[in-house]
């Protein structure tokens, strides 16, 4: 009698059988399963352990912003002086993402932060150490009376360095006193080289040693003030309604270096 012996298909079936029954279990050696084994795609987030990844594992440059979730990263994941210029896109940080206090001098380059990076009354006092600011740091006309506090400028602070600077001047004489019909005369001066112009008027003087008691105000006007502060000068017009001469001169009020 022949001993029966199962072909080797039938044994392939069994195995296949218990392996259903009692469940699958696969031992990989450490690091035998590398990125070529694993389909794009195939691991999500859920799969990775929270602190399996760090900056090891990741290729320089193969993150973009599209890898990154919103608030993802905060100041705890990024190493000292990490970040510089050449990461940052432009206008990709704002003042919501800056802390008070975050940004001194020493992280500032020169010549970076000009008047349009500053927002209007963004900057006070309280902002600017003493003598940062002198003329060279101000623009042509950038301060006026309403910038100056009350009595936030004295003689001690100003010196000598307040210059007037009178025009040769235009003599001016209109025949028909109290008439209405003023003589107009234009005059001009300059500060000189090296000072920086405050402001200009002009001003009536006597030609002649007599004096008329009858003249007023009204008679002799200063009609209109124009300050050139490229050329740190004053034009000025003024009018004389009298039947005497008077020399009408600019005047430029002037801040010396």
């Amino acid at each position: 009698m022949n001993r029966w012996q199962p072909s080797p298909s039938l044994v392939v079936s069994f195995v296949a059988l218990f392996v259903a029954l009692s469940g699958t279990a696969l031992a990989l050696k450490a690091n035998s399963v590398g990125s070529k084994h694993i389909r794009d795609g195939a691991v999500k987030r859920a799969h990775v352990r929270d602190g399996a990844i760090d900056s090891s594992k990741v290729l320089d440059e193969s993150l973009g912003a599209a890898d990154i979730g919103a608030d993802a990263v905060g100041s705890s994941e990024i190493a000292t002086d990490a970040v510089g210029g050449s990461e940052i896109a432009t206008d990709a940080v704002g003042s919501g993402e800056i802390a008070p206090g975050a940004i001194g001098s020493s992280k500032i380059q020169t010549g970076a932060v000009g008047s349009p990076e500053i927002a209007t009354n963004a900057v006070g006092s309280s902002e600017i150490a003493d003598d940062a600011v002198g003329r060279f740091e101000i623009a042509p006309s950038a301060v006026g009376s309403d910038e100056i506090a009350d009595g936030a400028v004295r003689a001690a602070a100003i010196g000598a360095g307040i210059v007037l600077r009178k025009g040769q001047g235009a003599v001016s004489l209109e025949n028909v006193e109290h008439n209405g019909a003023y003589e107009m005369v234009k005059a001009s001066t300059s500060c000189a080289p090296g000072e920086v112009i405050l402001f200009g008027y002009g001003n009536w003087e006597k030609d002649f040693a007599d004096v008329d008691p009858t003249v007023t105000n009204e008679e002799l006007l200063n009609s209109k003030i124009e300050l050139d502060t490229t050329n740190q000068s004053v034009t000025a017009w003024g009018g004389n309604d009298t039947n005497t001469s008077y020399i009408f001169r600019a005047v430029a009020v002037c801040l010396a270096g």
